[in-house]
């Protein structure tokens, strides 16, 4: 299953403070020496591992990992819900859809099936409440996690501060779900609202 957007102002936004920070970067490293070096910080984003991270200045219990598992579990719902639907349809378990969002919030299906056999496949999907409710949620944190991940990249790779991030760990609470982590940094950048129909994933029965 591929999950895609195609612009989203919340990844944008970490896109173009990385890319800030590196042409500030090519004009300041000839000028600095080795005696510069900064010992590492005790602060780190898990991940995988862990990703010192001196600029940014984390909430003690925010742990990036925990929304990756969320969120992963989430896709690994949906894909057994669209094969259960396919299945009762009488296709194939492989069969290609594409999934994403209507202008007016609902599901809409793109395939190679035909067109009426699609527009079925969305019909049931709509009247499946659970699957609606979820992948609404994936359409809405899937950018949430993809920014997080790319913030943590750059200041991996420019040790770059981030203002809606350290904006987003002021708000932080101990327990907050990846849901209300979407809502809080959807109301720091407005723009990211309009653009949940951008979201798709493509479904191939894997």
């Amino acid at each position: 299953m591929n999950v895609t957007t195609s612009t989203h102002p919340i990844i944008d936004h970490a896109r173009q403070e990385g890319s800030k920070q590196a042409k500030v970067n090519s004009q300041t490293d000839h000028q600095q020496g080795e005696g510069n070096n900064k010992a590492a910080s005790t602060e780190s984003i898990h991940l995988s591992g862990q990703i010192n991270s001196p600029s940014l200045k984390l909430h003690r219990d925010f742990k990036l990992a925990s929304y990756q598992t969320e969120l992963r579990q989430t896709i690994d719902s949906l894909k057994a819900q669209l094969q259960h639907t396919l299945k009762e349809m009488g296709l194939m378990e492989s069969t290609y859809l594409k999934v994403s969002l209507n202008d007016v919030n609902e599901i809409k299906v793109d395939s190679y099936l035909t067109p009426d056999m699609a527009n079925a496949i969305a019909a049931k999907l709509n009247n499946d409440e659970l699957f609606t409710q979820r992948f609404k949620q994936l359409a809405q944190n899937q950018p949430t996690v993809s920014y997080l991940q790319n913030v943590t990249q750059i200041n991996s790779a420019y040790n770059s501060p981030n203002n809606v991030f350290q904006q987003l760990m002021q708000r932080f609470q101990p327990g907050m779900s990846l849901g209300e982590v979407s809502r809080h940094l959807q109301s720091i950048v407005p723009a990211s609202k309009t653009t949940v129909t951008a979201f798709s994933f493509e479904f191939n029965g894997y």
